[in-house]
């Protein structure tokens, strides 16, 4: 597969177990993708067993948005720096995406930056 985009979509430090999304300006170009592989960077945790969650949500008419998969699932990211490296797997993905991503534990806290990959067929 070829590369078509790098880049980041995710690039600062969060408290609490609020929900981030990707920037509406990237759903465009997250949806063109065949495939995306994600990296997750994560450093300066705090809390009590903090973890992250991220998932990737993926629509045609670029409102009504639905999981297309979860890419982290509550990864403990207690010991820093945690990273990894996933990807969105075979299923087709549709016009639009973008990232949601989450952490959990109590009174979390953690550096996050999220880097995506698209590649094509």
């Amino acid at each position: 597969m070829a590369r078509l985009f790098n880049l980041k979509v995710f690039d600062e430090y969060i408290e609490g177990t609020s929900t981030y999304t990707s920037s509406h300006e990237l759903n465009d170009t997250l949806g063109r993708a065949d495939a995306l592989v994600v990296q997750a960077d994560v450093m300066n945790s705090s809390g009590t067993t903090p973890t992250l969650t991220l998932k990737y949500w993926h629509s045609n008419d670029g409102r009504s948005f639905v999981t297309q998969s979860t890419l982290i699932n509550a990864a403990d990211i207690s010991s820093t720096p945690y990273q990894t490296i996933v990807d969105t797997g075979t299923g087709h993905l549709a016009a639009f995406g973008r990232l949601e991503l989450s952490l959990g534990g109590t009174t979390p806290a953690a550096y996050v930056r999220i880097t995506v990959c698209g590649r094509v067929d």
